[in-house]
């Protein structure tokens, strides 16, 4: 894994999806939370995000630089089982597209994750599934309605151009030059694990 400069975050790349682990400082006492999640790229942003999984365990408090040495390696052994655990369960796209599939109903972000992997893969009756659920959702906050019109022109466009994952691709290569990971060619997006 690599640290994004001197932060808590560290991240390891995969292409289209980078697991992000981040030993989280609180507000109130010294001590680390441990976040470990799978973040899609699909969307263009400049900043990290936890999309699938979230806090691991509970805070771990410093009471003393020995306790505390002890302490933060069991929290990286844990990082790095669920990062290893989220590798299993991410190590193809058909497999992704599956756990991805069988949360989509659990939320909006579910859904929206599992219809622009079903694009990615060409899987259309899939994102079709997926972007009903996507559009079933009462738009009643700006960003639910924006991100609405961003999966249906996605759609839409992926329709028109005829190969629906040159436009995830796309999307992709966005968030890994926002995020400043390194440049892929866009053959090999999806052949990195």
């Amino acid at each position: 894994m690599q640290q994004k400069g001197q932060s808590r975050l560290w991240f390891k790349d995969h292409g289209w999806w980078v697991a992000v682990v981040e030993f989280q400082p609180s507000n109130w006492s010294r001590g680390s939370y441990l976040n470990v999640a799978a973040m899609w790229l699909w969307i263009a942003k400049d900043y990290w995000s936890f999309d699938y999984h979230g806090r691991r365990g509970r805070f771990t408090t410093f009471q003393s630089e020995e306790q505390f040495a002890a302490a933060a390696e069991q929290i990286a052994e844990a990082a790095r089982d669920e990062v290893l655990a989220l590798e299993r369960l991410f190590e193809s796209q058909e497999l992704a597209l599956q756990r991805l599939s069988g949360d989509a109903g659990s939320g909006f972000w579910s859904a929206y994750h599992a219809f622009s992997l079903a694009l990615a893969t060409r899987k259309l009756d899939s994102a079709t599934q997926h972007l009903n659920a996507i559009k079933a959702y009462a738009p009643e906050q700006d960003w639910l309605a924006a991100a609405q019109r961003r999966a249906t022109r996605m759609f839409e466009d992926a329709m028109t151009v005829g190969d629906p994952q040159t436009l995830v691709t796309e999307e992709v290569l966005k968030a890994r030059q926002l995020l400043k990971l390194p440049p892929l060619e866009p053959s090999t997006v999806w052949a990195v694990t």
